[in-house]
C-alpha cells in the first residue's frame, strides 16, 4: 500500500505490484480510481504530468538520485542508470533475551532475529546452534533452562548483531544467471544464491551430529567464499568452560550421573557418533559424566 499526495492538494492510498518488466512499455500505470481521487490528470507536451490542476505537479524528470525508507526496505532511483534498487533492513529494533528461559522462549528469541529475511548469513547459524543447545537441555517446550552457557550465548548474539546485522542485502535480484555458493563444516552445510555480484538469499542446516567440540573456522566469511559464513559460529562459543565454570554450573537439578542404558539409548539415538561425541553430548546435561562412563 502506497500512500499519493499532490502538492497541497488531495491524497489517497492505493496497492501496488512491482513487476521485473515494464507493463505495456510504460514505467508506471495509474488506475482511474486513483486518478479520480488525485482530482484528475492533466499530461503536457514536455512530459510535465499534472494531478488535480495544471499548477499541481506530482512527477516530472530529474537528474537526482530519489530515495524511499520504508521500515523493512530502502529503495533508491538512479537516473544516470535509469534503475531502482532496493535493499532488504531489520524492521524491528532488537530486543533483549528473555531472562527467564525455556525452550520456547529461546525459539521464540531466535525466530525474531532471523524472521523472513532472504539473507541472514552468519545469524542463520548462531541462531540454529543456540536453539539446538535448548533442544539437548530440555525435554518440553516450557522446560525452565538454567544453563550459564547458554545464557552467555544469547547475551552476546545481539551485541554481534548490532556491530555487524547481515539482515542488509540486495532485494531486486535481476538477470538470466545466478551462482550458487556451498560450503561445508562439521558443523552446519550452507548455501547462498549470487546475482550480479550480490547475494540475494541463503539457507544453511545443521549437520546431525554436534560436532561442536569440533575447532572450527572464524565467525566471518573469506571474501571469496559466500558461504562460508553460513557453517561457521564463533570459535569462542566451541571451546570448553574452565573448570571453575562447570564447578559453578546450575541446571536447575542435581547433576546425576546417566545409567548405562540412558547412554546406550542416546548412542543410539544419534546414529552411533562415537564415544567423543556422545559424551559431548551428554556432558551438556551432565557435567561430571566421564568417558570411562561410555566404555
Amino acid at each position: 500500500m502506497v500512500r499519493l499526495q499532490v502538492s497541497s492538494g488531495p491524497s489517497t492510498n492505493i496497492s501496488v505490484s512491482v513487476v521485473a518488466s515494464k507493463p505495456l512499455g510504460f514505467t508506471f500505470i495509474l488506475g482511474i480510481d486513483g486518478i479520480k481521487a488525485l482530482g484528475g490528470v492533466t499530461v503536457e507536451a514536455q512530459g510535465i504530468v499534472s494531478f488535480g490542476g495544471v499548477e499541481k505537479t506530482i512527477c516530472a524528470a530529474s537528474d537526482k538520485v530519489v530515495g524511499i525508507n520504508e521500515k523493512d526496505f530502502i529503495a533508491t532511483f538512479d537516473p544516470s542508470t535509469k534503475s531502482w534498487t532496493a535493499a532488504w533492513k531489520r524492521n524491528n529494533e532488537l530486543s533483549d533475551p528473555p531472562a527467564h528461559l525455556t525452550q520456547r522462549k529461546v525459539f521464540s528469541y531466535c525466530g525474531k532475529l532471523v524472521g523472513r529475511y532472504p539473507v541472514c548469513g552468519w545469524l542463520r547459524v548462531v541462531s540454529a546452534f543456540i536453539r539446538r543447545r535448548a533442544n539437548l537441555l530440555t525435554e518440553s517446550w516450557d522446560q525452565v533452562i538454567c544453563d550459564e552457557e547458554l545464557s552467555r550465548l544469547l547475551q552476546e548474539t545481539p551485541n554481534l548483531v548490532k556491530t555487524s546485522d547481515p539482515v542488509h542485502r540486495w532485494w531486486n535480484a535481476t538477470g538470466d544467471e545466478a551462482k550458487v555458493w556451498v560450503e561445508a563444516s562439521s558443523l552446519a552445510l550452507g548455501v547462498a544464491v549470487e546475482m550480479n555480484g550480490h547475494v540475494v538469499e541463503d539457507a544453511n542446516w545443521l549437520q546431525k551430529d554436534d560436532s561442536s567440540h569440533i575447532n572450527m573456522s572464524k565467525l566471518y566469511a573469506s571474501s571469496n567464499k559466500k558461504a562460508d559464513s553460513l557453517t561457521c559460529v564463533p570459535q569462542r562459543w566451541l571451546e570448553p568452560p574452565p573448570p571453575s565454570a562447570l564447578r559453578k554450573r546450575n541446571l536447575c537439578a542435581a547433576s546425576v550421573v546417566p545409567s548405562d542404558g540412558e547412554i546406550a539409548e542416546l548412542h543410539h539415538a544419534t546414529g552411533h557418533p562415537g564415544i567423543k561425541r556422545t559424551l559431548c553430548q551428554e556432558s551438556l546435561s551432565c557435567p561430571k559424566i566421564s568417558t570411562r562412563h561410555h566404555r
